[in-house]
């Protein structure tokens, strides 16, 4: 049976036994872990870094971000986690993830320095880092107002 939603517990180390229907945050080690929402007994595995996922917490709820795919699991489950609440996405083709999974290849090969072909320097402007995370507050804070009735 598919989850509706989800309960956060913050913890020191991810446990072995995973209890469905629990999200595990482990700050120390940048990690979120928890079963497939689907029912299918899954571990799925989500790091918190800039080619993984953004974990915003507003005390009360927990959202990730970008969605959790399950695309090298049987199920192939593919959902949000919005404020503790599953929201599920429709199926993608074989074809629609094969192109994700490449994608994604490139950007943690080149997050991690894997990709050998010569990338022109980027400019180290402290302003650039400062307007990004402008940027991704301000975004933050205006899909929170529209979800406001």
């Amino acid at each position: 049976m598919k989850l509706r939603q989800v309960t956060p517990e913050f913890v020191d180390e991810i446990p072995r036994k995973l209890d469905r229907g629990k999200l595990y945050v482990c700050c120390q080690y940048r990690a979120v872990k928890h079963l497939c929402a689907c029912g299918c007994g899954a571990a799925i595995n989500t790091p918190l870094h800039p080619t993984g996922w953004t974990l915003i917490c507003d005390g009360v709820s927990i959202s990730l971000w970008p969605s959790i795919g399950n695309w090298s699991e049987e199920c192939q489950s593919h959902y949000w986690i919005r404020n503790n609440r599953i929201r599920w996405a429709p199926k993608w083709s074989r074809r629609r993830i094969i192109k994700e999974k490449e994608s994604r290849q490139l950007e943690l090969d080149q997050y991690f320095g894997l990709n050998f072909s010569p990338q022109p320097p980027r400019p180290e402007w402290p302003e650039v880092a400062d307007f990004t995370s402008l940027r991704n507050w301000l975004g933050r804070l205006a899909r929170r107002l529209l979800r406001r009735p």
